[in-house]
C-alpha cells in the first residue's frame, strides 16, 4: 500500500522545519514495507501539486500532521483530496489533534486523528487497511461518529526509543 505523507509549513516562519514525529512514522512505516512518500507544502497554491502526486503515487492514505497554526490548511487539502478521490483514507496525527481532539468535527473530510506516539499505532492501522479490517478500536485513534468524537484508549509511552528505526527526513 502506498501512503502519502503530507507535511504543511504555509506561512510559517521556520524555512527548515520538518516534523520529528512525523519522520518518525515515516521510518517506522517504511520498516514494516510501506510504499511512502513525502509531500511538503509551503504554500496553498502548491496544493495542485497534491492533488496530482496523489493522481501518480495512488496513495489508499494521505495522512497529515499539524501544529494548530496549520490546520486550517489541511482541513482545505482533506477537503480537496476526498472530493477528488474519495476512497482514500485521511488522517491526521501532530499536536494540533492531540491537544484538541474536538478539531475533528472541524474537519468532516478527515476519516480520524492520531493522538499522542502514533508509531505503532498507525502500523497498526495500516494493516488493518490492509488487511480489509475496520481500524476504528485501534489505540491512540479518534473518530467521529454522530457528531460526537470517540477517542480510543492511549498506548503507554514508548519507553526504549532505541527500539524506533531512525527517524526518516526525506522528501
Amino acid at each position: 500500500m502506498n501512503v502519502l505523507f503530507i507535511y504543511t509549513n504555509i506561512k510559517g516562519f521556520h524555512e527548515d522545519t520538518y516534523s520529528f514525529g512525523l519522520a518518525s512514522i515515516v521510518s517506522i512505516a517504511k520498516k514494516n514495507n510501506y510504499n511512502t512518500k513525502v509531500i511538503l507544502v509551503k504554500t496553498q497554491d502548491e496544493y495542485q501539486n497534491v492533488l496530482d502526486e496523489i493522481q501518480s503515487f495512488k496513495p489508499g492514505v494521505a495522512a497529515f500532521t499539524s501544529v494548530s497554526s496549520q490546520f486550517i490548511y489541511v482541513k482545505e487539502l482533506a477537503s480537496l483530496i476526498k472530493s477528488r478521490f474519495p476512497s482514500i483514507i485521511t488522517v491526521c496525527g501532530g499536536i494540533h489533534p492531540t491537544l484538541f481532539p474536538d478539531c475533528l468535527l472541524e474537519a468532516p473530510a478527515l476519516d480520524g486523528i492520531f493522538i499522542g506516539e502514533g508509531e505503532y499505532s498507525f502500523i497498526e492501522f495500516l494493516e488493518k487497511l490492509k488487511n480489509g479490517g475496520t481500524y476504528f478500536e485501534i489505540d491512540n485513534f479518534g473518530y467521529a461518529i454522530d457528531g460526537k468524537i470517540r477517542i480510543n484508549r492511549l498506548k503507554p509511552l514508548i519507553q526504549n526509543l532505541d527500539e524506533l528505526p531512525f527517524p526518516d527526513r526525506e522528501t
